[in-house]
């Protein structure tokens, strides 16, 4: 049984850890899409540059629903990784998306390229973030089995020299005693 639960946890971690990665690929490559929008802004009619900043924001819908997915896949492990710091963050983009499509529906260019490079700025750092928070759980993770494999071997060493002891004792009886 407690093999079992501690298959699920590793799977359970394994799952988080390849989520986080996904996202982390994501929130780059949607960065980088909005960063060549708004470098591209003045080739595009403002029609299409209002349609491709409305398609960044869905993109970045799907990534907030897929956070959502991990919150709850993290909130399953016995123990969860800290991504409570990704909330604010989150919101900021989507403030900062929200109003760049906004004033580029107004014609204020210069305004939405701001926002745009904020949005963008915003989700590498929630990238940045993620695999910040991914490093540090793995991190101590790894102390806490080197810390457990330690454990182990010490246990060993201490049954190896009472097995040592203990045959040394058995070999310097006779077999004539009476015991």
């Amino acid at each position: 049984k407690k093999q079992l639960d501690r298959s699920l946890e590793m799977l359970k971690k394994m799952q988080v850890n390849e989520r986080i990665d996904d996202l982390e690929k994501q929130l780059e490559s949607l960065a980088k899409e909005q960063n060549e929008l708004e470098q591209n802004k003045e080739e595009l009619q403002k029609e299409d540059l209002l349609k491709k900043q409305e398609e960044l924001n869905k993109k970045f819908e799907e990534i907030k629903k897929d956070l959502k997915e991990l919150n709850d896949l993290n909130k399953a492990l016995e123990r969860p990784l800290d991504l409570d710091v990704m909330d604010d963050l989150q919101q900021q983009v989507e403030q900062d998306l929200k109003e760049a499509t906004q004033e580029i529906s107004e014609g204020k260019n210069k305004k939405a390229s701001e926002n745009q490079k904020q949005a963008a700025a915003g989700m590498q750092s929630m990238a940045a973030q993620l695999n910040a928070k991914q490093q540090q759980a793995n991190k101590k993770q790894q102390e806490e089995d080197m810390e457990a494999l330690r454990a182990i071997l010490e246990g060993l060493l201490t049954l190896s020299f009472d097995q040592e002891y203990v045959q040394k004792r058995f070999i310097k009886i006779s077999t004539k005693d009476p015991i």
